[in-house]
């Protein structure tokens, strides 16, 4: 096999490790939200303390470079109205079923209230629109993990504002921007860099400093693909930008430095040709010949599946109510006894809701991609 030597080498190689990632990644928000469940008992985020991030925002960060790099592919392809209606279709009917499923499964079954009183309450639907459209990951139900250290329900879905605000921007921009002038992008995710990057007088609202730091993410993806042909893939450029990084630790370029590395470093992995990712984490990819007819049909069922957004949405409220159920001692007992529980969910989520929406996408293509295999429907959102 031809060493990968550019993002166009990777392509043409017709298999990748996207859909590895994104269900590890995903695990990784799980993992450091049950840390976050447990918050007032003194218990710290992985990795806070020492990068400033916590696990789940590092892997968000990848998940936003990993998005630039797909859906860009997606607004070619299609075209801005067919990619528009994609990515309502991948986003939005997942996101309501969960958000329903919070309110109305989860919320009856741990509320201090009585059941009528709940669903009397006016905060109980409120909260569908403190989601939907909102995004309002700090919205709470009326009764709802009171006693908790947390009290959210939904904490992941503030990111997904940010994701929308990422498509819309790339959608206005074009493609034919985009194509045009490919540095475009380069000046976004510099103007990315440059906001993160400000002295620590200068306090940027919240907002702002989130949608510089995952606009940074998403645009790196977006470039990565725009200059795929002269990008280089080289584990050398990963340790060397880490290693840059802990250089700069001490100065506000350390932070903006250390997440374009990782940022980097996850599109160095999803073409990196091994097997323990294109194996058994992508296990709802994974080769069907010469298995036996009744295995055969449930993974022919999974086959190309997604859970990385199920997990993301039901994790957390299920993490909340595991945690109010059985008290686990510590954050890894509590993702031990979710895990099953989580999986259940995401698995119906994928095969009654995500992949149901995902047929309705608009599958003729309006423009031609070269070097570039079909994606698979799940690993484009």
């Amino acid at each position: 096999m031809s060493p990968i030597a550019t993002v166009s080498d990777g392509l043409a190689r017709g298999r990748d490790n996207f859909l590895s990632l994104r269900h590890v990644l995903a695990g990784c928000v799980l993992v450091s939200h049950a840390f976050f469940v447990f918050r007032g008992g003194g218990v710290s985020e992985p990795l806070l303390d020492e990068t400033g991030l916590d696990l789940g925002q590092h892997a968000v960060n990848l998940f936003f470079a990993l998005s630039g790099f797909l859906v860009v592919q997606s607004l070619e392809r299609r075209g801005t109205a067919a990619y528009a209606k994609a990515r309502a279709l991948r986003l939005l009917p997942g996101l309501v079923a969960a958000t329903l499923f919070t309110a109305f499964i989860i919320g009856p079954l741990v509320t201090a209230l009585p059941l009528g009183a709940y669903l009397r309450d006016s905060r109980t639907w409120l909260f569908l629109l403190e989601i939907v459209p909102r995004f309002n990951g700090h919205a709470t139900l009326p009764g709802v993990f009171d006693g908790l250290p947390a009290h959210e329900a939904m904490i992941t879905i503030w990111t997904i504002k940010y994701e929308i605000a990422c498509y819309a921007l790339l959608a206005l921009g074009g493609a034919g921007l985009i194509k045009r002038c490919p540095a475009v992008v380069l000046g976004a995710c510099a103007l990315g860099f440059v906001l993160m990057s400000l002295p620590s007088r200068i306090v940027l609202p919240d907002s702002i400093h989130s949608f510089a730091r995952l606009g940074m993410c998403f645009a790196l993806g977006v470039g990565a693909w725009r200059y795929r042909s002269r990008m280089p893939l080289d584990g050398r450029f990963v340790i060397g930008a880490i290693l840059l990084s802990l250089a700069l630790v001490r100065t506000t370029l350390g932070l903006p430095v250390m997440i374009l590395a990782e940022c980097y470093g996850a599109l160095w992995l999803a073409f990196l040709p091994t097997t323990w990712l294109s194996g058994p984490l992508s296990f709802v990819g994974a080769e069907l010949t010469g298995l036996s007819g009744l295995t055969k049909g449930p993974l022919t069922l999974l086959a190309g599946a997604d859970f990385s957004y199920g997990i993301y949405l039901y994790g957390f409220p299920l993490e909340q109510a595991v945690f109010q159920f059985l008290r686990p001692s510590s954050p890894w007992l509590l993702i031990v006894a979710v895990l099953p529980v989580v999986l259940m969910v995401t698995l119906a989520s994928w095969l009654l809701i995500e992949k149901p929406a995902l047929a309705l996408k608009p599958r003729g293509a309006s423009r031609s991609v070269p070097q570039l295999d079909p994606i698979p429907e799940g690993q484009t959102s």
